[in-house]
């Protein structure tokens, strides 16, 4: 019935935020802030190589959700909407931005998850989809939501917005997403 809130300073996103995290503290004592019964309690976990299944584990094992789709897509949406938050608050914002994997982070968990049984793969999936949904609505003007700004922006002046000036925009952010996504893929390498 615990609740894991924190681990190594870090406000967790789900279970997937959690085994990276702890994947990437082998062997190395770690901090962890758990809820149970209402009260916040400190432990101090060592993640440790499980050989037979070739990943890191603190030992505990997670309750099956049994909440209706609706409250499971409500807590994956929550999760990536903490996150996007604590990447805009000074205080969080490093701790966040340690907890940000790219493709090779995200291989390694749909991996873990899969490794793990069917229901833990399909949540994995669940989680991800509803996050790249939710990405995918920022208003960066590469995106979907970036899209909609433009648009909104035709609606309110009537007045189209120069196409050399969206042609330029859509470049830039392309250049900054994929330098962003190799940023990312470098990181998760070097980590592994």
């Amino acid at each position: 019935g615990d609740i894991i809130r924190e681990f190594d300073g870090t406000k967790l996103g789900g279970r997937g935020h959690l085994q990276m995290l702890v994947g990437e503290q082998q062997d190395q004592p770690v901090n962890m802030a758990i809820e149970r019964d209402g009260q916040i309690m400190n432990l101090e976990v060592t993640p440790r190589l499980d050989e037979e299944h070739d990943m890191v584990r603190i030992g505990i094992h997670f309750a099956l959700e049994t909440s209706t789709p609706w409250n499971q897509i409500r807590h994956d949406a929550s999760a990536i909407l903490r996150l996007l938050r604590a990447l805009v608050t000074p205080g969080e914002a490093g701790h966040a931005a340690k907890g940000i994997g790219g493709p090779p982070a995200i291989l390694m968990l749909i991996y873990v998850s899969f490794s793990s049984g069917f229901l833990p793969a399909l949540g994995f999936i669940r989680f991800l989809n509803v996050n790249l949904a939710i990405l995918n609505l920022l208003p960066i003007p590469i995106l979907d939501g970036g899209h909609v700004m433009f648009s909104l922006y035709e609606i309110l002046t009537r007045r189209k917005l120069h196409p050399k000036f969206v042609n330029v925009m859509m470049h830039v952010f392309m250049v900054l997403l994929l330098a962003v996504m190799l940023l990312l893929t470098v990181r998760d390498i070097k980590n592994a």
